[in-house]
């Protein structure tokens, strides 16, 4: 039996900590996004978080600004990190043939037909419940 196999609560647990982001005027033009070294943690890659994000950008022909966007740090440096739109962060996830990797990818579609059932609505539904 793998002993890195997780119980059914960490999981849940885990998911907790990939937050889909809404906008809040510091992410261009996302309404959404996941940021890429949480997603990374959550996937528990054994993979280093900039060569998985450089592989997905040329699997998928992602682009910056579009896609993708670097997180500057407090000094307006860019910080090792990124914030995914929600079509680059579900590709990475799904890419992953996991476990962790399907659940990240139903939890962030789920999080985005709900924001968009929402935003047809007029108004934004609240996320509860989706794990």
């Amino acid at each position: 039996m793998n002993a890195q196999r997780e119980k059914p609560h960490d999981t849940a647990e885990a998911i907790e900590s990939l937050v889909v982001h809404e906008a809040d005027g510091q992410t261009g033009s996302f309404e959404q996004w996941v940021v890429a070294r949480e997603l990374h943690r959550f996937l528990a890659l054994s993979k280093d978080l900039f060569g998985w994000i450089e592989e997905a950008i040329d699997a998928g022909g992602f682009q910056q600004s579009r896609d993708f966007i670097p997180v500057p740090d407090e000094c307006g440096a860019i910080s090792p990190d990124y914030h995914l739109g929600l079509d680059m962060a579900l590709f990475m996830a799904l890419n992953e043939y996991s476990g962790r990797g399907q659940q990240a990818a139903r939890y962030i579609d789920a999080r985005r037909r709900r924001y968009e059932t929402g935003r047809r609505a007029g108004r934004i539904c609240p996320i509860e419940n989706l794990t």
